[in-house]
């Protein structure tokens, strides 16, 4: 699991007005797909909403590459078909 520290939960509440599920580095988005359903505060896809956004936000600020980019949008992919279908 991705380390989160409060200087994340900070930065991620002044973007958002909430600090479940801060998403400020490629481990801390793999982390909140794995844990999606553990949240009683969001939907599971709330959640990976979160996430995608995340996703293009930090490689807009190029600290992720384009490989993690594809990499986490495609376990979000598979997240959501597998939250769908429930396989």
């Amino acid at each position: 699991m991705a380390k989160v520290t409060a200087s994340d939960r900070r930065k991620t509440k002044k973007r958002t007005g909430d600090s479940s599920y801060p998403m400020e580095s490629a481990a801390q988005v793999r982390s909140a797909i794995k844990l999606r359903h553990h949240g009683k505060s969001k939907s599971a896809s709330a959640v990976l909403s979160q996430a995608s956004a995340a996703v293009t936000r930090l490689r807009k600020a190029g600290k992720i590459s384009q490989g993690t980019a594809d990499s986490l949008r495609a376990k979000i992919q598979a997240a959501r078909e597998k939250d769908r279908h429930g396989t």
